[in-house]
């Protein structure tokens, strides 16, 4: 059963403040909650959501892996506007029909359009979560700032409830927010410890045998950090993370703690049908791990998908796994996402990226990503990164074709110099490709 909410009641105000500004108003209206990690972002807008349950809700939600995936972040956003009637089936062809029929990359202006109208045609307000911005990937921060100048101009009652760890990503989010919508409709705020009497309640209704003072005690080791506070609740004071995972994973079954390390390393959300394909399991082999995972703590199942319950959790589970392990899960991972991903260059790229985190040689699956029609939305971060697998390879004659189409791929993408620069690099070692 899940905890009741506690403290955070200013927070929630300005927050519920928002959301009905922007239905008064029928503009839109933004919030951007900063926050280190464990501070309790994710479960304030979990909070806020129970509480604009009549509005209509979309979210959006970066992760570590996708940050330089074009719109890895947008899927479940876009997903809900392609449902829209009679506006969804033209976002569904912006995304995949012109690639399909004319061998085109998809248009990003012509995508953000029609997401648009999409969500022009949805009744009421809605509330938009962002939640992990500072992992949102450019293209998703992209389509969300013109969702939000496109309401403005139409006079579309739009609430975007956005969390963040500081960072240079936040900071140009709220900027941008601001210029566009002016500073009586955007509310920053900074989420801090929770003071003693907020975090005594949460460690005595997390651990209900322990004493008022010892609920103290563990408060002021946890300096009032709420994912700290839980860890000490429940693990009786340890405040040591790996103890804390390590006595947790030592009473998971085989299969959960296998899920576990799963989680970790592919640094998403995984639908219970995703962990069949992936692991080889049936639905109650999987059903049972997932059940295991939520009772312990470690994990959390929101709508279809399952989740590690912080991201602390993520980096100290990985953290702890054996190299060998690491790899070899990073390439199950990535196979598995390049078999899924069809000529999806967004998913193909981040398939990539978990084969090179296994030691892999990815230069055929990067020409293969530099080959797709959608190459375009990759962006000037998957180009960054396309150009250092590139770079690993050397000069060499077998690299000089993936030389090549980087250096396609960056003129592309207006990166003029860069495209010049690497062209000079193949000519000067006296490579040319048929």
């Amino acid at each position: 059963m899940a905890s009741g909410f506690v403290g955070r009641e200013n927070e929630l105000g300005r927050l519920e403040a928002v959301c009905s500004q922007a239905k008064r108003e029928s503009r839109p209206a933004g919030a951007l909650v900063n926050g280190v990690p464990g501070s309790g972002k994710t479960r304030l807008l979990a909070e806020l959501r129970g509480r604009e349950a009549s509005s209509r809700q979309l979210s959006m939600v970066g992760y570590q892996t996708g940050s330089q995936v074009p719109l890895a972040a947008a899927g479940d956003l876009l997903r809900e506007l392609v449902k829209v009637s009679g506006a969804g089936a033209r976002l569904e062809a912006a995304l995949f029909g012109a690639a399909q029929a004319n061998d085109r990359p998809l248009e990003p202006l012509r995508m953000c359009e029609a997401a648009h109208r999409s969500l022009l045609r949805l009744e009421g307000v809605i509330v938009l979560f962002v939640d992990d911005l500072q992992w949102i990937d450019e293209l998703s921060l992209a389509l969300c700032s013109y969702l939000v100048r496109s309401a403005n101009a139409e006079g579309k009652g739009l609430a975007i409830i956005a969390a963040s760890r500081p960072s240079g990503t936040g900071s140009a989010f709220s900027e941008s927010m601001t210029r566009e919508l002016g500073p009586d409709r955007v509310t920053t705020m900074e989420l801090g410890p929770l003071d003693r009497d907020d975090g005594v309640r949460l460690v005595q209704q997390l651990g209900p045998k322990l004493s008022g003072e010892r609920a103290h005690e563990l408060w002021t080791m946890a300096q009032g950090s709420p994912f700290w506070l839980g860890v000490l609740a429940r693990s009786g004071g340890s405040l040591d993370l790996t103890e804390y995972l390590v006595a947790r994973e030592r009473g998971l079954a085989r299969d959960a703690s296998r899920l576990l390390a799963v989680l970790a390393v592919a640094a998403r959300p995984l639908s219970p049908q995703h962990i069949d394909a992936l692991l080889g399991w049936d639905e109650t082999r999987t059903e049972h791990a997932v059940a295991e995972l939520e009772r312990s703590g470690l994990a959390i199942l929101e709508g279809t998908s399952l989740r590690l319950a912080h991201d602390l959790i993520r980096s100290s589970a990985e953290a702890q796994l054996p190299p060998a392990d690491r790899r070899q899960l990073h390439a199950l991972f990535g196979s598995w996402l390049e078999r899924q991903a069809g000529g999806d260059a967004q998913l193909l790229l981040e398939a990539l990226v978990h084969r090179r985190e296994a030691g892999q040689d990815v230069s055929d699956l990067a020409l293969r990503v530099l080959q797709s029609p959608q190459r375009r939305l990759l962006g000037r971060e998957g180009l960054r990164y396309l150009s250092q697998v590139a770079d690993s390879r050397g000069f060499s004659e077998p690299a000089a074709d993936l030389h090549e189409r980087v250096a396609l791929l960056a003129s592309e993408l207006g990166e003029h110099r860069a495209a010049m620069q690497r062209w000079i690099e193949l000519a000067t070692n006296g490579l040319t490709v048929p």
